[in-house]
């Protein structure tokens, strides 16, 4: 196969899905190759952030160099490049059209009235079709709900904000108190329901909302203590980490947030290279995953944010690795599973940390990338 071309997934609906909807990771390799345009051998830029669409065929990419890349990841190639040096991208999020996406703001923006404003961007033509203005300090956490065209962002300045495509400014507000941490935010899979998170003293705290009646407050609030995390690390990690260790990686910052495809859990990923997997209705912790590599732990908390994803079958976690790695994990939470918190598989083949990994929902592939982008699929296979 040549670097350019994807095989289709086996499936009857243009490959959507292998027998018995299982996605098998484990035994995917690189089908395809993209590279920023910048050339690589003079200042390599990295890939910073990266989203599927809906439909699972359409990827879009923004790199360190402010370059955004379309990627049509059944035919096989980068269908367009635009560049955003004007307001340099942190986070890209894809909405419910194909060539429509949520930009926000690098951190190295310098700060003004408009500087964390959330741009909605055309790929058609790279341009604006409106700017969403009201957050004052950098947003690091942003979800599309799955069910309409409203999304919810969080900020640096410690606010929830929900938005609609169709209006400029926030349709709800949600403060949290000055002492607590930037939070974190995602829907789950109906919509329904979205989950926004905070650490605050010696605890993180998980809030879920109604997303049509968010302005009630939380049906449910998760406080989850770090003497809790340090325990349940110390019992499920058959490491040589010492209590103090093993404290400071309880008290690491939260970077993201998923929901399994069936909403039973979340998995929390951390700037200490652990991730965390909990109970959605309970809030307990079930999992925990690390073993990424041989700078896998970092208990001072100084690892930059690895994406991380469940499979769409929800069998198997996914995250990239600062040793280059693709890891694998077995998500099933059985009491006989849970000690399991290395990775079940990894897959190698970039040349630098890879930052971000995405799972197409709707075909057999997925998508990771350092310095570029490499799309998996099960070799051998065509539709």
């Amino acid at each position: 196969m040549s670097a350019m071309e994807v095989e289709a997934p086996q499936g009857g609906d243009e490959g959507a899905a292998a027998e018995d909807d299982v996605f098998r990771a484990g035994e995917m390799r690189i089908a395809a190759v993209f590279h920023p345009s910048v050339n690589p051998a003079l200042d390599p830029p990295t890939i910073d952030t990266m989203d599927f669409h809906d439909d699972g065929r359409w990827m879009v990419t923004a790199d360190s160099e402010n370059e955004i890349m379309l990627i049509d990841t059944v035919g096989g190639k980068v269908e367009k490049r635009s560049h955003a040096k004007a307001n340099p991208v942190g986070m890209i999020r894809y909405t419910h059209h194909e060539q429509s996406v949520l930009c926000s703001s690098h951190r190295s923006v310098p700060n003004s009235d408009t500087a964390h404003d959330i741009r909605y961007l055309s790929l058609y033509d790279n341009t604006y079709l409106r700017l969403f203005h009201g957050h004052t300090e950098e947003v690091i956490s942003m979800a599309m709900c799955p069910a309409d065209d409203t999304f919810v962002t969080g900020s640096k300045d410690r606010s929830v904000r929900l938005w609609n495509l169709n209006a400029r400014r926030s349709t709800g507000i949600l403060q949290f108190p000055l002492t607590s941490g930037a939070p974190i935010v995602a829907y789950d899979p109906t919509g329904k329901v979205f989950a926004a998170t905070y650490q605050s003293g010696n605890a993180n705290h998980i809030k879920l909302y109604d997303a049509r009646n968010f302005d009630t407050g939380p049906f449910e609030t998760f406080p989850l203590g770090h003497a809790e995390v340090a325990d349940f690390l110390a019992a499920h990690m058959n490491t040589t980490l010492a209590s103090e260790q093993t404290q400071a990686l309880a008290r690491a910052a939260w970077t993201g947030m998923r929901f399994s495809p069936d909403g039973n859990e979340m998995i929390i990923t951390t700037n200490a290279g652990i991730i965390l997997m909990i109970d959605a209705f309970e809030g307990g912790l079930v999992k925990v995953l690390s073993g990424h590599g041989k700078d896998d732990i970092d208990t001072k908390g100084d690892m930059p944010p690895l994406q991380a994803c469940f499979t769409p079958d929800g069998k198997s976690v996914m995250s990239g690795s600062m040793d280059a790695d693709v890891c694998i994990w077995d998500a099933n939470t059985s009491q006989d599973q849970k000690q399991d918190w290395q990775p079940t598989k990894r897959l190698g083949g970039h040349v630098g940390p890879v930052k971000c990994v995405a799972v197409s929902p709707k075909f057999e592939l997925f998508a990771s990338a350092c310095h570029n982008v490499a799309l998996w699929t099960v070799p051998g296979e065509s539709s």
